[in-house]
């Protein structure tokens, strides 16, 4: 406050051609002193932009949007508004953070709307560094809040177009519930609808085949059709959901596992309080392999065992910093 006053008096005494000089000599000390006021305040900036038409043209990018490095925001409303009115080619972070607001305030729908939104954002934003996702811990209904379908297939993809742009250093996914029907999902990455959005295996006898059995694939795609191929390629000795990773429709089919395996720039990954037990956690690392600039993991509040902690530590080099140990939530019944 005193340094506000002193800058106050300053601006005030060189506006009035006070201390020694004129105004006209010390006009640039005195926009600086009052331009000063207004960092690291976005309204004022806004405001600021609006009123000068010199301002607003250079803020603006040729196509309308507002050229900002950074947004952070703790309001789902305010996460998309500013996805629609800012420009992701000049964006190097995006936060947003939901943990410390009222938790009845947003449903699934709300969710899934917002990430449609960031999907469509991130396949532009080619220089981001930080993408920060909190999510709350209930909806407005007081149950777990949870993405849908569409959430992780937008999720999934947005991702998608971050690794052919290789420049994000640190990801968050902090209540967003990390099952293995989720992130083992296929999708399309160029359709709009899911490619494959269930996938039942049936095994049955093959006499011709070297591996005793074959599989049938019913795949039911976005606009309710339904398909079915079989194969006794595979070895009898793979899970249904090991299966399940190796159907493809296309090239393009992707899920949220593959991903994560090749955002390979990646410096700092926290996966918290998202609900991974261990059979999910054993998937880190193979995915977390050809990070060669990963330097820290943090797997705080899921319902990882000690063992599966271990064995991810161990696979990993010496130089990341594994967190979350001695701080995973397990439920007795």
């Amino acid at each position: 406050m005193a340094n506000s006053a002193v800058d106050c008096s300053r601006a005030e005494a060189l506006a009035h051609g006070g201390d020694g000089g004129s105004c006209q000599s010390d006009f640039p000390d005195l926009v600086w002193l009052l331009a000063a006021r207004f960092f690291d305040s976005a309204q004022p900036v806004g405001r600021l932009a609006s009123s000068c038409r010199a301002l607003h043209k250079d803020f603006l990018s040729s196509t309308g949007k507002l050229l900002v490095v950074a947004i952070s925001t703790n309001g789902l409303q305010s996460f998309s508004h500013s996805l629609q009115k800012a420009c992701p080619e000049h964006l190097r972070s995006l936060r947003l953070d939901l943990s410390k607001r009222g938790c009845c305030r947003y449903t699934r729908p709300d969710i899934d709307s917002a990430f449609s939104d960031l999907r469509r954002f991130l396949a532009s934003a080619r220089i981001l560094k930080c993408l920060v996702l909190r999510l709350s811990s209930f909806d407005s209904q007081m149950e777990r809040l949870r993405l849908g379908t569409t959430g992780w297939k937008d999720l999934t993809c947005g991702l998608r177009y971050l690794v052919q742009f290789r420049r994000l250093r640190e990801l968050e996914l902090s209540y967003v519930p990390i099952k293995h029907s989720h992130v083992m999902r296929l999708v399309n990455f160029e359709g709009q609808e899911e490619a494959v959005t269930t996938c039942s295996l049936q095994l049955a006898s093959h006499a011709g085949a070297s591996s005793g059995c074959s599989i049938r694939i019913a795949e039911q795609t976005g606009d309710g059709t339904a398909t079915s191929s079989t194969s006794s390629a595979w070895p009898a000795a793979l899970t249904p959901r090991r299966c399940l990773r190796r159907v493809a429709t296309s090239p393009e089919d992707t899920c949220f596992v593959d991903v994560l395996c090749q955002l390979r720039d990646l410096e700092d990954l926290r996966l918290t309080h998202a609900e991974m037990v261990s059979d999910v956690a054993k998937v880190l690392p193979t995915t977390l392999a050809g990070m060669r600039r990963l330097k820290s993991l943090d797997l705080t509040r899921n319902h990882i065992s000690k063992q599966a902690m271990e064995e991810i530590r161990q696979s990993l080099p010496s130089r990341v910093v594994v967190e979350g140990d001695d701080q995973q939530t397990f439920y007795f019944h």
